[in-house]
């Protein structure tokens, strides 16, 4: 069986810590980002209702030569 390692672990402490204070709502939602080593991707989170309101990726965008801090922005 795989055991995670600490900083896992520890990652996953401080994602419920910061979870349990922030929600989103339809008026202000959560804005949730997650980077790979090649591409990143937003969404937009409605925790109210349960919805993600918007999302986009760079894969989807045609700048894929670009550095990833361009695509980004």
């Amino acid at each position: 069986m795989h055991r995670p390692s600490s900083s896992h672990h520890a990652r996953l402490q401080r994602h419920r810590r910061i979870r349990a204070i922030l929600n989103g709502t339809s008026d202000r939602p959560r804005l949730v980002v997650f980077r790979s080593l090649k591409h990143i991707e937003a969404q937009l989170v409605d925790d109210v209702a349960h919805k993600t309101l918007a999302a986009v990726s760079d894969m989807s965008l045609k700048l894929s030569k670009e550095p990833k801090a361009k695509r980004a922005a």
